[in-house]
């Protein structure tokens, strides 16, 4: 409800930011973790985000591999403005925004102002990777596209150990440049299938250990680069997951 949603809002306040503080740094020092991703969704985003500026007062290295964004409903100038403070906290920042997000266009009205999940284009100002996932649309509201088949996108982006820039996902995003610099919109395979290869051929990779199929899914990221040989380049994607489901046992 409306009351409702502004009673949680008027809960990101000091205590509960500087609990969130204590989490984080405890996470990222002391339970020996190789890796560690902070993913925030909706009004979430604002509550992590003051609490990454806070930290970034005192700390100048990484806490995290991974600080993703997703739908954030933060005012898209309080939002760029926050990801330029928190930048070294995080080997990669990475926004999920979509246009299509009916609550945060509710959200828009009620504070006064655009909201960064609403707007991939906007978000490119703050030099995060900036995702539009409104071609991942299930339904009316929009609130989650980044879980439906964008999830392939963010999989890609928290389980593969190397560093994968947004070049190198080209089998599911495709660049744009817009009046803030550049985004990226997510492209759904094609044919949209349950099993797309991407998708398959990361999820074995995942399952079998990224460190051991590193070379294959090197070769997978490589993608589908929308040239005439398209058929083609999802053959040979399906054979590296036949690959690496024989290579899983």
């Amino acid at each position: 409800s409306l009351l409702s949603y502004v009673a949680d809002r008027n809960q990101v306040i000091g205590p509960f930011r500087d609990d969130l503080k204590e989490l984080i740094a405890s996470v990222a020092s002391s339970t020996g973790a190789a890796r560690v991703h902070l993913i925030a969704h909706s009004m979430g985003g604002k509550f992590l985000l003051e609490a990454l500026e806070e930290l970034a007062h005192d700390q100048a290295s990484p806490l995290a591999d991974e600080v993703i964004f997703a739908s954030p409903d933060v005012d898209v100038q309080d939002f760029n403005h926050g990801i330029g403070k928190i930048r070294d906290l995080a080997r990669r920042i990475t926004v999920y925004s979509s246009s299509n997000d009916r609550p945060l266009q509710l959200s828009t009205r009620i504070n006064g102002g655009p909201r960064a999940g609403a707007s991939a284009e906007h978000v490119a100002a703050s030099g995060a990777d900036s995702v539009d996932t409104r071609a991942a649309a299930q339904g009316f509201i929009g609130h989650t596209d980044f879980a439906s088949t964008a999830l392939d996108d963010l999989r890609a982006v928290v389980w593969v150990e190397e560093d994968l820039d947004p070049e190198r996902r080209d089998a599911i995003l495709r660049p744009e440049e817009g009046q803030w610099g550049r985004f990226w919109r997510f492209a759904p395979e094609e044919p949209q299938a349950k099993d797309g290869p991407f998708r398959e051929s990361l999820i074995w990779a995942r399952r079998i250990g990224i460190t051991a199929a590193t070379e294959t899914v090197s070769r997978m990221i490589s993608g589908v680069r929308g040239r005439g040989d398209r058929i083609t380049e999802y053959e040979r994607l399906r054979q590296i997951a036949t690959q690496l489901r024989k290579r899983a046992g």
